[in-house]
């Protein structure tokens, strides 16, 4: 399908002229041919599942359409076949690679063509201005490993999978300490009979990742209980917390960067 339809592109794009409204038009008939398969995903009447089309769907298929388009003009098909495949492995790949969630899912491919078309612009900058191709390896280099470290820093965070987690706060109950929005990351490693009390844990509670501070431990025979209160809540969270409901504990705080996901979240 990917070959048919860049073949079919470059086609129309060489026929045409350099008239902006018409590479314009083929931008969003190929954006909308791209989106069909996915049109009944959306219910008017519920705004979860038009975020997701938006943003799952709709914005990668413009980002991949105009980058595409303009590879088609400078280069020809052979080039956008070849990435669009390679754009397509990952999700391919899902049942073997960690699952980073929609919202770095999303990340990842819109800001993946984007990343090529950068990159074939610099090209022909270059040779436009005769600067040896050799001459700039190094920094296609540095910055095809600066991508793809970006992305794994991403997928290590956010899968659950790894030493440390990732988890966005969505309500304030641990203000002013921890705000509603704000990132913690959780080392799961730690042996929850080494916890201290006042130290911030998350744990698992009816479905539910709760980030609270540790207010009391309890010893009965060869069980360990535990009890936590958020900051700002008034009392102590009214159940007992187990061992095996421990995540770990939260060690570091990284404020505001969470807010997409919460607001995704809260649609």
């Amino acid at each position: 399908m990917i070959s048919l339809k860049e073949f079919l592109r470059y086609q129309i794009i060489t026929k045409i002229d350099k008239s902006k409204i018409l590479i314009t038009v083929i931008i969003i008939l190929f954006t909308i041919f791209d989106i069909t398969n996915n049109m009944n995903l959306a219910s008017f009447n519920d705004k979860y599942t038009i975020f997701m089309l938006f943003a799952l769907h709709l914005l990668p298929a413009i980002s991949n359409n105009i980058v595409a388009t303009y590879i088609a003009k400078k280069v020809g098909y052979k080039l956008n076949i070849l990435w669009l495949s390679v754009a397509g492995l990952y999700y391919s790949l899902l049942p073997i690679v960690p699952n980073t969630g929609a919202y770095v899912g999303a990340m990842i491919k819109f800001l993946f063509p984007v990343i090529i078309a950068y990159n074939v612009y610099n090209f022909f900058q270059k040779r436009s201005k005769n600067i040896p191709i050799r001459d700039n390896k190094k920094d296609r280099s540095l910055s095809a490993i600066s991508l793809a470290l970006f992305v794994a820093i991403l997928i290590y965070f956010t899968s659950g999978y790894f030493r440390f987690q990732a988890i966005a706060i969505a309500s304030g109950s641990m203000t002013p300490n921890i705000l509603k929005g704000d990132v913690v990351l959780i080392d799961k490693k730690i042996d929850p009979k080494k916890l201290k009390i006042g130290q911030v844990i998350a744990y698992k509670y009816e479905s539910r990742i709760i980030v609270h501070r540790l207010v009391d431990i309890t010893k009965v025979g060869e069980e360990y209980y535990f009890y936590t209160k958020g900051d700002a809540n008034n009392g102590v969270d009214n159940f007992i917390i187990y061992e095996n409901m421990i995540i770990g504990a939260v060690n570091i705080k990284i404020p505001y960067i969470g807010n997409p996901t919460v607001w995704l979240n809260e649609l």
